[in-house]
């Protein structure tokens, strides 16, 4: 299992305040390793932190399969893996 968090900070490049920070996005996820598959969810929120506005978030989930084909054709498995 994997769990992941990543912060990051935006400058508004129109400001002559020098690098102050006006958006926070803050991505968090989970990774579950099965074998051969992986299952994740990823959650995302941006929002200004130096003034109101709008705020967008979203959550997704992938899944993953791995396998080596190359290793499976040299077995004499010819077939594809679907």
């Amino acid at each position: 299992m994997t769990l992941s968090l990543d912060l990051n900070f935006f400058t508004d490049r129109d400001t002559h305040d020098g690098l102050v920070p006006s958006e926070l996005d803050t991505t968090a996820g989970l990774v579950v390793h099965l074998d051969q598959f992986d299952v994740a969810v990823i959650a995302e929120n941006d929002r200004p932190v130096d003034r109101g506005g709008l705020r967008q978030s979203y959550v997704s989930a992938l899944a993953t399969w791995h396998f080596d084909l190359h290793r499976m054709v040299a077995r004499g498995q010819g077939r594809a893996p679907w």
